[in-house]
């Protein structure tokens, strides 16, 4: 982002920032933790992205700038999403708005990441729950999903308590890295709903004994990493 902020419209040095070396992947999420300013952001969305917006592959971004970012160019070749700040409110709308999704990406994206705050409380996590199951049926070519960060205290996290077997549904997810509620919601991901899963990683919130509990395994044949 700095490389492209300071060298498109520099002469001499406009082609060269603008080569996919540069632009095939952009990161709008700033080291300190800051948030970027409105004379940044509007060059981009207004100067920057619409001349650059082929190249790009790969997206890390906030959630507060993600409407703007991705309303200023096609991003004909963009399969790759990470979200930080991840707010259930604003991406569950984000999922229903057919505007953004005028370029296809519903069917482009392949690799999703949403990094978020959490205080963990039950409401929260079946808030976040049904975004995921909406994220699943959206995308229709996902084949990696992961919710997991730096800090298992600022994961998302799942809860599939009293949901049906047919919610969280995907035949084309081959890697799934999440946190769960418990080890009964880390089953329930295992009975044959995500049937393509070729990594599982999945962190545990609370852990109680679950020996009695009765479960239906369906065979995964490919999956090769199983971490808990």
């Amino acid at each position: 982002m700095n490389v492209l902020y300071s060298l498109i419209g520099v002469q001499g040095l406009d082609l060269l920032a603008q080569d996919k070396i540069f632009t095939n992947s952009l990161n709008f999420v700033l080291a300190n933790n800051d948030p970027i300013t409105e004379q940044i952001l509007n060059r981009f969305c207004n100067s920057i992205l619409p001349r650059i917006h082929d190249n790009v592959k790969c997206l890390v971004l906030e959630t507060t700038i993600m409407d703007r970012i991705l309303r200023a160019g096609i991003y004909s070749n963009l399969t790759q999403l990470k979200i930080f700040k991840f707010q259930t409110n604003i991406f569950s709308r984000f999922c229903t708005e057919e505007l953004l999704f005028r370029h296809n990406f519903k069917k482009q994206i392949a690799d999703l990441t949403l990094l978020g705050d959490y205080s963990g409380d039950a409401e929260t996590n079946d808030q976040t729950t049904n975004v995921f199951i909406k994220l699943l049926d959206f995308f229709e070519n996902l084949n990696s999903l992961s919710g997991i960060g730096s800090f298992v205290t600022a994961d998302p996290v799942l809860s599939f308590t009293g949901s049906p077997g047919t919610s969280f549904v995907s035949s084309t997810l081959t890697k799934l890295c999440m946190s769960v509620d418990g080890f009964g919601d880390c089953l329930c991901l295992l009975d044959g709903r995500l049937n393509q899963l070729s990594t599982f990683i999945v962190i545990i919130i609370h852990v109680k004994d679950y020996s009695s509990m009765e479960f239906h395994s369906v065979g995964y044949e490919d999956l090769i990493l199983f971490v808990l």
